[in-house]
């Protein structure tokens, strides 16, 4: 019978007795000797570092020997992953990277097929980090700067940027044409600082709302457009998953188990989607509400990085609450915004 578990907010999974913190770092965002130290300082306080395999067992319910387990994953598969994984081998504590394989050179494959094993697990991340529009809250205009994920959209200078999330996390919601048309000619000859200001968006949004292309809602301005249904929603991330599933087998060699969502942003719709394709795990973000009887589906993570708070209490990162957690992934977000050039 499964054990019944119950969640934390934090990136902790416990059931009577044993509890699991999965650790999420990035491995060019920590340099690799404070990875090894946070090793040993949880060795310290009776931390168990287990395999993938291990993890995987504990969330089906299955007996797991210790009752603190820790589980260390980094994300990405950057080039920084050897001395990162190397850091690790030097304190014989297992891993997972979690890997875009849309994203990576043929060399860094040949790496990740070599290396996969039960100690260093290499893992799904998606083909992409693509982000989507989800909904029509106009929060800033495009005026040329770099937008994160958004660029597969290739928007034109002066149209509205909206509220984004991963392509797994939400259904996409594209802006009327006549929303993008209104903002593009209005932006027509403006100098660039000028599309960047705050009351150049004002000016946009009551053109907006004039031209009855936009609407109020609690004090925001929401654009008029289209959102998937259900139904497209579903059939979208089917088959995006399906799709990456396949690239990753053709790329690192082996059926990935696990999946880690782009922006640890999970979804009920995805889980499901993921556990029929045959994936035990997948993990998204500690901020989201969890049920009391915890699947092994959008399981959170702590997030780790060189600015969390050491010496290291794990058990203080337990009781963080909601608002704890969203300014740690907005400090996350921003170091991968870094990496990617996004100002």
């Amino acid at each position: 019978m499964a054990a019944r578990f119950g969640v934390t907010r934090s990136g902790f999974l416990h059931s009577a007795r044993a509890r699991l913190a999965v650790l999420s770092y990035h491995s060019w965002d920590t340099p690799p000797e404070l990875v090894a130290e946070d090793v040993r300082a949880l060795r310290r306080q009776g931390w168990r570092f287990v395999t993938a395999g291990e993890a995987t067992e504990f969330l089906h319910g299955r007996p797991v020997a210790g009752e603190r387990l820790a589980l260390v994953t980094t994300d990405d598969a950057h080039a920084t992953d050897a001395a990162f994984r190397d850091a690790l081998r030097s304190e014989s504590c297992p891993g997972v990277t979690f890997v875009p394989v849309g994203r990576i050179c043929a060399e860094r494959v040949q790496w990740l097929r070599e290396t996969h094993g039960a100690e260093w697990s290499v893992q799904d991340h998606g083909p992409m980090h693509h982000r989507q529009f989800v909904s029509g809250h106009v929060t800033a205009i495009y005026h040329g700067q770099n937008v994160g994920e958004l660029e597969h959209l290739a928007l034109p200078i002066g149209a509205p940027l909206l509220v984004s999330a991963g392509e797994l996390a939400a259904p996409r919601f594209d802006p009327h044409p006549e929303v993008v048309a209104l903002c593009v000619e209005m932006a027509r000859n403006e100098p660039k600082d000028v599309l960047a200001t705050e009351q150049w968006l004002t000016h946009v949004r009551a053109a907006l709302h004039k031209a009855k292309l936009a609407y109020g809602w609690r004090g925001r301005t929401h654009v008029l457009g289209t959102a998937e249904s259900s139904a497209e929603f579903e059939q979208r991330v089917a088959r995006e998953i399906i799709e990456g599933k396949a690239l990753f087998e053709r790329s690192i060699g082996h059926t990935p188990t696990l999946f880690a969502y782009p922006w640890w942003q999970g979804n009920a719709v995805a889980d499901r989607i993921f556990a029929e394709a045959g994936y035990r795990a997948t993990f998204a973000g500690a901020h989201r509400v969890q049920p009391e009887h915890h699947s092994p589906y959008s399981v959170p993570r702590v997030v780790m990085d060189s600015r969390t708070p050491r010496p290291l209490d794990l058990d203080a990162i337990h009781d963080r609450g909601r608002r704890d957690w969203d300014s740690v992934r907005r400090r996350v977000e921003a170091a991968a915004k870094r990496v990617m050039g996004v100002v």
